[in-house]
């Protein structure tokens, strides 16, 4: 018979967690810059055709003005612009994150809350830093806001992070005979599952 490991990590209590800094914090651009008419303009052009190709077309602005650009696009997307447009995503999951973002409030009932903007920058800034070492996840918003990942390869070699904001994320990696599980910030999270055995965050259906 065999015999389930459960570990619980916390980030904020493990030597890792201790000496790591958030990702968020060492970004090179401001993102509320995003924000700003210039910039938009400036980005819009070429990425919407080539990356954005389904979904951003019905948020095109009729003007490049920061209330056309308020009123056409999710906040969540509007103000995570430059990060988005830099990210590499896949344009599938760039359609599936504006889709996501288009969820207001209500959306699951009393309570239940749209795609928050701190929830997608913890997101892709966990991302840059995988990226080259992992396959884009399936990805959904919980009605708490929260962007919710996963790597799956079967029921029981799965991979769940949800991304809550501020670099805080909560995540569960069960594989086969061990589950770990537990609240950590984005970088040590990182470094944790790139010396993972089994690769999850290569895990996929496909």
């Amino acid at each position: 018979m065999s015999t389930t490991n459960q570990t619980n990590f916390d980030a904020s209590t493990s030597n890792v967690g201790v000496v790591a800094t958030s990702v968020l914090a060492t970004r090179p651009l401001n993102e509320t810059d995003d924000q700003t008419a210039q910039e938009y303009e400036v980005f819009r052009r070429p990425i919407l055709p080539q990356i954005f190709s389904t979904e951003a077309a019905r948020y095109e602005p009729s003007q490049a003005s920061s209330s056309s650009t308020s009123n056409t696009l999710p906040a969540a997307i509007r103000d995570n612009w430059l990060s988005l447009a830099r990210s590499g995503l896949q344009p599938a999951t760039m359609n599936k994150l504006i889709r996501l973002a288009r969820k207001q409030d209500g959306w699951k009932g009393a309570g239940s809350v749209g795609l928050k903007t701190g929830a997608l920058r913890s997101f892709l800034s966990f991302w840059r830093a995988i990226s080259d070492e992992a396959r884009e996840p399936f990805l959904t918003v919980t009605p708490a806001g929260n962007l919710y990942a996963e790597w799956h390869a079967s029921w029981r070699r799965h991979l769940d992070i949800e991304f809550v904001g501020n670099g805080e994320v909560f995540f569960g990696l069960f594989h086969t005979d061990e589950i770990l599980e537990g609240r950590s910030r984005t970088k040590p999270l990182e470094e944790l599952l790139k010396s993972r055995r089994g690769t999850p965050l290569l895990w996929g259906d496909g």
